[in-house]
């Protein structure tokens, strides 16, 4: 089992993203209103326009900030646990990875990772170091950039990937980053959400982002430059759920979308993250993927990078 046939990491993107059960028409999303004057947003006593995104993202920050932190987060440790749900809406190798599946992940900004993962009673690692990327099998080192390079280049790309997924997912792990970096078309505006049995009261905002990084591989395809995003909030601005639609380089539909939905929120390193995660793709509605239980994280600020270079170094 090597890790061309994992697709487990994606997870660690999709953690700190959000949405649902429904079909899209179920989240209903009104039309923007256009102002009273017809001239953009509402002046300040002092004369200047506000910008209703970014006093939302601002809200939106302060409810996920347990303590406010003087510096980003640039790096974290994980275990997370993986629990598929619907093998048939993974690939071959990831329906050969049976039952709960446990994830160790270190990672430093901008390029520094390290993982592993445990599954069938066999353990492999990943990561990417000063020397490049590396994929360690048993007892059996590979370098990927060296003579292992051909036989294993499907790995040396699924490192690239989930380093930029880890990037992803730290820029999620404060949703008002999101936000900002959203080109945004619609919102944020107010928004019945309904999901399953259940509804909320909402607000939603509407945009595009690069390199959003899916859960599931669209098949045959090469990983969507961009993604149209819905991101909805609850009435205490954390976020509650994203539906994500893949778009290739001319802004076409590239693809199935995908739901996650965050629960639980706890507090940990002073941020407030979901500890259950639940992933859905949608084809004719959406169907559950995985559950993602993040048992533990940690943003370590301490975390030494000699500690994520390859073993033996």
């Amino acid at each position: 089992m090597t890790m061309r046939t994992l697709n487990h990491f994606a997870i660690l993107s999709a953690w700190l993203l959000t949405v649902g059960l429904t079909a899209q028409g179920d989240a209903q999303v009104p039309n923007r209103a256009a102002d009273d004057d017809g001239a953009g947003p509402p002046a300040t006593a002092e004369g200047q326009r506000r910008d209703p995104l970014e006093e939302f993202a601002k809200r939106v920050q302060a409810a996920h900030q347990v303590q406010p932190r003087a510096t980003p987060v640039d790096r974290f440790r994980a275990s997370i646990a993986v629990e598929p749900v619907d093998p048939q809406a993974l690939g071959a190798g990831e329906r050969a990875v049976r039952g709960e599946i446990r994830l160790e992940v270190s990672f430093i900004m901008p390029r520094l990772l390290r993982y592993r993962i445990e599954g069938d009673g066999e353990t492999v690692e990943e990561g990417l170091d000063e020397r490049g990327e590396w994929l360690r099998i048993g007892n059996q080192l590979h370098d990927l950039r060296g003579r292992d390079a051909v036989e294993f280049a499907e790995d040396r790309e699924n490192v690239r990937r989930n380093v930029r997924l880890a990037r992803q997912l730290l820029s999620f792990v404060d949703p008002a980053a999101t936000l900002r970096a959203l080109t945004v078309e619609q919102g944020p505006e107010p928004s019945r959400l309904r999901f399953g049995k259940d509804s909320w009261d909402a607000t939603v905002v509407q945009g595009r982002l690069e390199g959003y990084p899916f859960y599931v591989r669209q098949k045959d395809a090469a990983p969507a430059p961009q993604a149209r995003l819905s991101l909805w909030f609850g009435a205490d601005d954390r976020l509650l759920m994203v539906r994500a639609v893949p778009l290739d380089a001319e802004g076409t539909v590239a693809g199935d979308a995908e739901w996650v939905k965050l629960e639980d929120y706890e507090a940990s390193g002073g941020l407030l993250v979901p500890h259950v995660l639940r992933i859905y793709q949608e084809r004719d509605r959406p169907r559950p993927v995985a559950k993602i239980r993040p048992e533990s994280i940690e943003f370590a600020d301490g975390l030494d990078p000699r500690l994520l270079a390859r073993p033996g170094s």
